[in-house]
This record gives structure tokens, C-alpha cells and sequence, in this order.
């Protein structure tokens, strides 16, 4: 049975959510929140700020048809600084609503604990699991913590732009590693450029029996004569994942 630590774990219950009674706990624990900080004489609007012009709203995020996560990080943290990092998922949503006068959908809650546990913990970059279910919120993927969700290969990319971003000096582990290096197989890819996937995963890549007369000649820069060829279709592939980030971060 696997195991998982308290942040993982927490992130696991969230995203399957919570019975009646666990609910109903978490919510009068959040109001409770919510009355100290205005007793404090800081309400909730107070972290907006003069920035809140410069910076699009959850809502206005919502409507460009495709969530930006990086904006949505950045949005967060100049309002309310890194106290979010820590808040309940009930008091998340239920300050969304009062200072954003929004409700937020499933997809934005599944990258906000996301990013909880990005900022939080090294699990991301220390389990395939935490990494692929990551992935899946970023990408805007439903979450399913009790089957396996392989990511796509694009996919895979802008988790780790993303990653990047965020936690510029972390490390992944082997197991990512070895995980992006079979989605990366599966998909029939045998070179991943290093502005999109860490080293580690290309190491691993090549321990699988790569193909690498395809990489070498990937890598020479020669011109397929056919599209449609082995080397055509691996350039095709990479502009894909290219442009796939390029839109999306």
C-alpha cells in the first residue's frame, strides 16, 4: 500500500472530497477565520490593494477560455500574500466568493490545492504520483486520486514550465524522472529537449532501449524529406509541444 505523507494526503481527501460532517467542520472552522481577521480590523478586501487594476480577476480569468495558472498564482499572492498557502480549502473559496464575488469551478479548486501543495512540500518533484495528479490540475484535467492518469506528453511540459516558475531550484527525483521517461515511450517520443523536461528524464529515456539512431538524427538538424516520415513526425510532435505550452503559460 503506498504511503503518503500529510500534505498529500490532504490534497487527496480535498480533491475527492469531503462527507457531510468533515464539510460541515470545515466550514465553521473557516467563518471562524474569517470573524478573527475582521475582529483584527484587516478585512478580507484589505490585501486587494491599488494592484487589483493591474491584475485580472478570477472571474476575468475564467472567461479567456483557458485558465492561465501562473496569473492565477500571481493573483493570489498579490492579494493575499502567502497566507493562502496554509488556508482551508473552504476559506479559499468562501474569500473567492466574498472578494471576487464568484464561485469558483472544480477546475480552479483542483489548481489551487495544487499549488498549495507546490509551495508547501517537495512531493511533486519526490513522487510520480503527486507529480501526475499536479499535472492533471494544471492542465486543467479532472483529478482522480484512485486511478492512474497518465499525463501526455505536452501535458507533462507545461507542468513542468510551471514547476519551474514556482520553485526554480528544486530537484526532481528519480521516480519523476522515470515517469516522464514513459510517458515520453509511450507516446513514441525519443528526445526531450531540456527547455521542457528536466535532464534526469532523458537519462531515463535512453536506459529504455531508446531509439537512438532517430535521436541522433533528430539532433543533427537534417531535414525530413517526407512529413510523414519517423523524423517528420517527431518534429511535428515537438512544435506541438511547443506550442501547446506557449498558448497555455
Amino acid at each position: 500500500m503506498a504511503h503518503y505523507d500529510k500534505d498529500t494526503k490532504k490534497f487527496m481527501d480535498d480533491v475527492a472530497g469531503d462527507d457531510e460532517m468533515s464539510l460541515r467542520s470545515q466550514l465553521v472552522r473557516s467563518t471562524a477565520n474569517v470573524a478573527k481577521r475582521v475582529a483584527r480590523g484587516k478585512p478580507l478586501t484589505e490585501a486587494i490593494g491599488r494592484q487589483l487594476v493591474a491584475i485580472p480577476t478570477f472571474a476575468a480569468l475564467e472567461k479567456q477560455g483557458g485558465l492561465k495558472i501562473l496569473d492565477i498564482y500571481k493573483l493570489l499572492n498579490t492579494h493575499y500574500n502567502e497566507s493562502w498557502w496554509d488556508w482551508e480549502p473552504e476559506t479559499i473559496w468562501q474569500t473567492l466568493s466574498m472578494d471576487h464575488d464568484i464561485e469558483s469551478t472544480e477546475a480552479v479548486k483542483n489548481i489551487i490545492q495544487a499549488l498549495q501543495m507546490v509551495v508547501k512540500t517537495d512531493a511533486a518533484f519526490e513522487h510520480w504520483h503527486v507529480f501526475e495528479k499536479v499535472g492533471q490540475a494544471f492542465n486543467e484535467n479532472p483529478v482522480n486520486f484512485g486511478m492512474l492518469q497518465p499525463l501526455e506528453l505536452d501535458e507533462v511540459a507545461l507542468t513542468v514550465k510551471i514547476l519551474e516558475h514556482i520553485r526554480p531550484k528544486a530537484v526532481y527525483q528519480d521516480e519523476v524522472c522515470a515517469y516522464i521517461a514513459v510517458c515520453a515511450k509511450n507516446s513514441g517520443m525519443v528526445y526531450l529537449p531540456s527547455d521542457y523536461y528536466p535532464g534526469c528524464s532523458q537519462d531515463k529515456l535512453d536506459e529504455m532501449y531508446n531509439n537512438m539512431e532517430l535521436k541522433q538524427e533528430l539532433l543533427s538538424g537534417k531535414k525530413p524529406t517526407d512529413p510523414e516520415s519517423a523524423l517528420g513526425i517527431q518534429l511535428q510532435r515537438l512544435k506541438h509541444i511547443k506550442d501547446y505550452v506557449e498558448e497555455r503559460l
